[in-house]
């Protein structure tokens, strides 16, 4: 209950999800984002946003769009789109970055690395 408040509250007035498989990270939001969007018509009445040609079931916002509209952005999201990996690689170290701001660790304690599914499976 509690994501599901806090995505109401971040994206409010917009709806749908992103990927079919909301609940599990994997670039399907790249995969996706590079395929064909058109925006939502009426009788929708909240914020503007895209929805999927192929099944009008996803969603993007504008922001999103973005992405894929300026080319500074579009090479990393074509990137993205193709290779998970590379995803999984750049998004780490920024986010363990943005959990650990104002946090002081011992030089000597290395970071904490965590698997995969893929990898665990090995």
């Amino acid at each position: 209950m509690f994501w599901e408040e806090l995505i109401k509250v971040i994206w409010f007035n917009f709806d749908g999800p992103w990927s079919p498989q909301a609940y599990l990270f994997t670039n399907d939001f790249y995969e996706n984002l590079m395929q064909n969007w058109h925006v939502r018509p009426p009788p929708w009445s909240g914020n503007k946003q895209y929805q999927d040609d192929e099944t009008n079931e996803l969603m993007m916002t504008p922001s999103d769009m973005t992405l894929k509209e300026y080319p500074e952005f579009l090479k990393y999201t074509k990137i993205y789109a193709k290779d998970q990996d590379a995803w999984f690689r750049d998004f780490a170290p920024a986010y363990t970055k943005l959990l650990e701001l104002g946090i002081t660790y011992p030089e000597d304690q290395k970071p904490m690395v965590f698997k995969t599914l893929d990898e665990q499976a090995n």
